[in-house]
């Protein structure tokens, strides 16, 4: 063993916390090298003595001033990161419960209500015209018509409504009606057809 692995097993040695054959290497170091020996010996009295060290003026107010000033910032460090993990909970929640109920709402067995729609009569004689007169696919007036006139034909008779409809269209102004000119032929059996699906 040479000065410098001494040296760095002292503090070692004098905690007790070397294995015997490290403990048996210093000591035999230790009695053959005088200046390692001087060393030991001066730390040894050292420990022993009974004399108080006294600590520098101001010691004591500058530990106080650092620790303050190092608890305030782990405050603010730590009320930074709760903010911002509260935010991702809150979001990770709101996340949660949206998924939930898109889930609950497409559930197999769940019937879905249909939307309500009402359209009022002088309405829904215009659309029918525009049902009759339509080439392309039906926009959402033109739906929204027709599931008007599909919830009547459930308190009306099939065929007395179709006829109605197809027939003539009412036009309300204030308090006066007048009656359009009857559909002809083909747009009425258009509109009954988009209607009620193939007429009987």
């Amino acid at each position: 063993m040479d000065c410098r692995e001494a040296e760095s097993l002292i503090d070692t040695y004098l905690d007790r916390e070397l294995d015997q054959a490290r403990t048996a290497a210093l000591e035999a170091h230790v009695r053959a090298c005088p200046e390692c020996r001087e060393s030991l010996g001066r730390l040894i009295e050292f420990l022993r003595s009974d004399d108080t060290v006294a600590a520098p003026e101001g010691l004591s107010d500058r530990i106080v001033r650092t620790v303050e000033r190092r608890m305030a910032g782990r405050s603010r460090r730590w009320m930074k990161l709760t903010a911002a993990g509260m935010a991702v909970a809150a979001a990770a929640a709101l996340w949660v419960v949206g998924w939930w109920e898109l889930g609950q709402s497409h559930a197999p067995g769940r019937e879905s209500q249909p939307p309500v729609v009402q359209v009022s009569p002088w309405m829904a004689s215009g659309m029918v015209q525009a049902v009759a007169t339509q080439a392309g696919p039906a926009g959402p007036v033109i739906s929204a018509a027709q599931a008007h006139l599909l919830e009547r034909s459930a308190h009306e008779p099939l065929e007395r409504l179709g006829r109605a409809l197809a027939d003539r269209a009412l036009v309300r102004t204030g308090e006066t009606a007048r009656a359009r000119q009857p559909l002809p032929e083909e747009a009425r059996l258009a509109v009954l057809t988009s209607l009620y699906g193939v007429w009987r």
